[in-house]
């Protein structure tokens, strides 16, 4: 066999195997390759007064490399004011409190996020706040921030409802069910009664994913510190016709169910 035959059949093999290995494997979709989520970050640190904090928040560009300013300053602006309590408090520490910090121990603060869902009307985030300014242990909470791309502004879980929807006791019920489930023979029904009863207070950290509305509890809302922080889910379908406003419909259409 000659070497151009050689050369001729190899590459019609490397095509084949080309061809073969392109139709085994999806393509991401180009609007996923386009959006763009940067993890932006802030520290600080001081010595002398013995603390130290590190903030991270999203920034975000959408498909076509479109920039989103107005989410992404205020995202910015929700992580750093966390930033400014923190040094506030830190203002207050006197030399007496320092000095009873055990050794190679500071005070702290950590903010972090999740990405609970996005695309190119809205996103949700869930933020975690960790910090230490004495005590036993350091105290963990969260804050969420659900924004509509579209128009510019943070949406509130209580605009995607009808006026006396009764959407409230669907969520309080459901929530009710799940953690006193999660707690076990351990469940405070007291407790879980007041840190998930029908109050809007009690709901304020909501993210948007696509199995439904999810929920969280930080510690000491529904249970003791040790029993920790609980997530829940409300699923769209549980959620009537009737009880929904006009600006449910976006949040319907990224459930797998609405």
């Amino acid at each position: 066999m000659s070497i151009k035959s050689t050369v001729t059949i190899a590459l019609l093999v490397i095509s084949l195997m080309l061809a073969v290995s392109a139709q085994s494997h999806d393509a991401e979709p180009i609007q996923d390759l386009e959006r763009k989520i940067t993890k932006r970050e802030h520290t600080d640190i001081s010595d002398k007064d013995r603390w130290e904090l590190k903030a991270q928040y999203p920034e975000i560009r959408l498909a076509q490399g479109k920039p989103v300013n107005e989410f992404n300053a205020f995202a910015k602006a929700l992580a750093m004011k966390h930033v400014d309590d923190f040094k506030a408090s830190m203002s207050e520490i006197t030399d007496d409190d320092r000095k009873r910090l055990p050794k190679g121990v500071n005070y702290d603060l950590q903010v972090d996020y999740k990405i609970e869902f996005i695309n190119d009307d809205l996103v949700s985030v869930n933020f975690g706040r960790s910090q230490y300014t004495g005590g036993a242990h350091p105290n963990h909470w969260s804050f969420t921030l659900n924004y509509d791309l579209k128009n510019s502004r943070v949406l509130e879980l209580s605009e995607l409802f009808a006026s006396n929807s009764g959407f409230l006791t669907v969520i309080s019920e459901y929530s009710i069910k799940q953690i006193s489930k999660k707690q076990g023979e351990y469940a405070d029904a007291d407790w879980i009664g007041r840190g998930a009863g029908e109050n809007l207070k009690n709901f304020e950290n909501w993210n948007i994913t696509k199995e439904g509305l999810k929920f969280t509890f930080d510690p000491y809302q529904v249970g003791p510190y040790v029993a920790g922080s609980f997530e829940t889910i409300v699923p769209l379908e549980k959620f009537s016709q009737a009880m929904r406003s006009e600006k449910f419909y976006p949040i319907s259409q990224v459930s797998y169910i609405g």
